[in-house]
């Protein structure tokens, strides 16, 4: 996992747990290098163990995609009062712009009539059994 700014890598200790909204807060970014599975795919999960629900403690949302497709993980951080939320996505690049992209190596074009397919899964984790039969499943080098 690598920080994207200074200010993530000043917070990198934080990348996993979430806190209540901050008035003064300033978006965080991380690129993560997830491993895929032995078929290929890798896995990445949000997930709150602690919310109570009606149907039971926990709630997740899972994506499953393809490594040779997708090869980075970007998570991203906004916890700002009236601006909380957060992202992970399966992607392509980092999140520096054309530019930096290119100068990296990892700006990918497409030719005319090129088609390209992704494939994701999306699953929604209900309560404890789903969470950890999802944690169950993720390969042993984990970030």
């Amino acid at each position: 996992m690598q920080p994207k700014d200074e200010r993530s890598r000043a917070h990198l200790a934080e990348y996993k747990t979430y806190g209540p909204p901050d008035a003064g807060w300033q978006e965080l970014n991380y690129w993560h290098d997830v491993q895929p599975d032995a078929q290929g795919y890798c896995a990445a999960a949000i997930v709150n163990e602690r919310l109570e629900l009606p149907f039971g403690r926990g709630i997740g949302l899972a994506i499953r995609w393809r490594r040779d497709q997708l090869w980075d993980l970007v998570q991203w951080k906004q916890l700002g009062v009236g601006d909380y939320v957060t992202a992970i996505e399966p992607a392509n690049c980092h999140t520096l712009g054309r530019r930096e992209e290119r100068e990296m190596g990892t700006l990918e074009h497409l030719a005319p009539r090129e088609v390209r397919e992704f494939e994701l899964t999306f699953s929604v984790l209900v309560g404890q059994d789903e969470i950890a039969a999802f944690e169950a499943s993720l390969p042993a080098v984990q970030c």
